[in-house]
């Protein structure tokens, strides 16, 4: 028997094509972004071990200016998807929103490590193995998505309030949808270290950052959609 389907309505394929450009946005732009604060992070690394409060915040201070290079690139991608269910939003309050969001995430996540190091002395010995299993990481993995998906998420509900009803909505997205990114780039980091040369890992740690943007981007793109333009994403027929 043949199942006769219903055309989209115009605002469906609308909804539809808003969607697939945010996911497509978010990818790109943690593939630059993610990329180049992740190699931020991996040049300053030898000064994050360091035992001198100097280089340590030095280092520490340009891993967070990192975040928030890829938090520009981040919000500037957004914006131009968003600027279309939402045009009167002002691109430097969304990407300056961004930017503050990554800021503050990457501070969060960095200050834990610095503490540690200036308590320990440095030495630069390499960290003791974990005493738990692969599930239990990337369940962790999953919180500090969700703290982080909080944190990103705050500053751009704020700008988000005065545009669409219950802005406060964006928070519960950012953080269910960096709950199932994070643990995608813990195991994408995980794949690159146990390759042998580095053009390998480097290829691997790119395509991770492209699959974790795509991953939250089509997670949250749900929640964007539903909120600026009435309905959610159409389901594939």
């Amino acid at each position: 028997m043949t199942t006769v389907r219903s055309p989209r309505t115009p605002a469906a394929e609308r909804r539809a094509d808003v969607w697939r450009r945010w996911v497509a946005a978010n990818a790109l732009a943690e593939l630059v972004g993610l990329s180049l604060a992740a190699g931020v992070a991996i040049m300053v690394a030898p000064w994050l071990d360091a035992g001198e409060p100097a280089p340590l915040f030095t280092a520490t201070a340009l891993v967070i200016a990192g975040g928030g290079l890829e938090g520009l690139v981040v919000g500037r991608l957004q914006w131009q998807v968003l600027c279309d269910p939402l045009p009167v939003l002002a691109a430097g309050r969304w990407v300056g929103a961004t930017v503050l969001g990554a800021v503050l995430a990457w501070t969060l996540g960095m200050l834990p490590s610095t503490a540690m190091t200036l308590l320990d002395g440095g030495g630069g010995q390499a960290p003791a193995a974990a005493p738990f299993g692969a599930a239990v990481q990337y369940a962790l993995a999953a919180v500090l998505g969700a703290v982080a998906g909080l944190v990103l998420g705050w500053p751009q509900a704020r700008v988000l309030r005065g545009h669409v009803p219950r802005a406060g909505r964006w928070l519960l997205a950012n953080a269910v949808a960096w709950a199932v990114a994070m643990p995608v780039i813990f195991l994408g980091i995980d794949l690159a270290f146990a390759l042998r040369t580095l053009p390998a890992r480097i290829l691997v740690g790119m395509l991770t950052c492209l699959a974790a943007g795509a991953v939250a981007g089509a997670i949250h793109g749900r929640w964007l959609v539903r909120m600026t333009m009435g309905h959610d994403v159409p389901r594939r027929a």
